[in-house]
């Protein structure tokens, strides 16, 4: 039998120290370890909450955009609408150095107009679609040849005394027309026009009758049967009218039936139509024929008319009103 080697007193104490070293290596690596899963697991915690908050507060700023850029898109929208009825046609360079945004930009504006049918694309840009059944929306209507509306207005105010009970239409014209009525006294006015109700509400001396009807969102008037019958019941002195196209051989062209068989129940209901048009709108015919003029009636509009028009105007008895030279 072999007996074990004894170590002697010193060897024992070295091995005992470095048994007890080792243990506390040991002891130490396992605190760390669990110190740094600890660590870690509130870190992570702490980044995902960051990080859903960070998600949240993106979404709510990129809503925010999305709201403020498509209010901006709107108006821009409604500006190119405007340029094209003065000009005809647009350019996507020129367009997006006016309004400091991308030609992608604008050629989505441009894409969503030709899709609502106001518009056709061409290479580099767009043009006014002439489609004579697409109807502008009131509000761009009113930016457009707007100082020869005024003038008009004012010609047709002045045709208009106190006393009178006068049925006017829809049209972007009659609603500058109203507001030139506003110093007229002892006035009854009977409108299919929601912008004029609210123009002419509240002013003393003007009493306001509305047709009631269908409201045609793009044109803010009141249509159908329920507005003629209406506008049937009622006898009145001036029917003041405008249209979308005027010609010789048409005479009054509008867009669309509804718009226009109102305006024929208010030509056959007044003793004097007094047509207002600005001069945009000679030569230019429209999808639906409205109606022909007759002895009696008053032409309005913002320059003096060819030769030709005149000497029609004279045989059929139709009384030309242009602003003096």
């Amino acid at each position: 039998m072999r007996i074990p080697k004894i170590l002697p007193f010193r060897g024992r104490c070295v091995t005992a120290v470095l048994f007890f070293y080792v243990d506390f290596r040991l002891l130490v690596t396992e605190c760390a370890v669990t110190i740094s899963e600890n660590f870690y697991q509130n870190v992570n915690k702490k980044t995902y909450k960051n990080k859903k908050k960070c998600v949240k507060l993106n979404k709510e700023k990129k809503m925010e955009i999305e709201m403020e850029t498509g209010m901006l898109a709107i108006e821009r929208k409604n500006e190119i609408l405007a340029i094209l009825q003065k000009e005809q046609r647009v350019l996507v360079s020129e367009l997006s150095k006016r309004y400091d945004v991308t030609d992608e930009t604008i050629r989505r504006d441009l894409e969503k107009l030709e899709s609502e049918g106001y518009v056709k694309k061409t290479y580099g840009g767009a043009v006014l679609n002439q489609n004579t059944k697409v109807d502008m929306p009131l509000r761009i209507r009113e930016k457009t040849n707007r100082s020869e509306k005024q003038i008009i207005a004012k010609l047709v105010a002045d045709l208009i005394e106190e006393g009178d009970r006068i049925m006017l239409d829809a049209s972007s014209t009659t609603l500058m027309i109203a507001k030139e009525l506003k110093n007229k006294n002892k006035l009854t006015v009977i409108t299919n026009s929601v912008e004029v109700l609210i123009e002419l509400a509240g002013h003393e001396g003007i009493q306001v009758i509305s047709t009631g009807g269908n409201l045609n969102e793009t044109s803010l008037s009141l249509v159908g049967n329920a507005a003629q019958k209406v506008l049937n019941g009622y006898h009145v002195d001036k029917a003041v009218l405008s249209c979308k196209g005027i010609d010789i051989r048409n005479g009054l062209t509008d867009s669309n039936e509804l718009d226009s068989d109102i305006k024929n129940v208010m030509y056959s209901c007044a003793d004097t139509a007094v047509l207002a048009v600005d001069s945009s709108k000679f030569e230019h015919v429209s999808f639906v024929k409205t109606m022909q003029m007759k002895e009696g009636d008053i032409l309005v509009t913002d320059r003096d008319l060819t030769k030709e028009w005149r000497a029609f105007l004279a045989e059929r008895g139709v009384r030309l009103v242009v602003p003096e030279e």
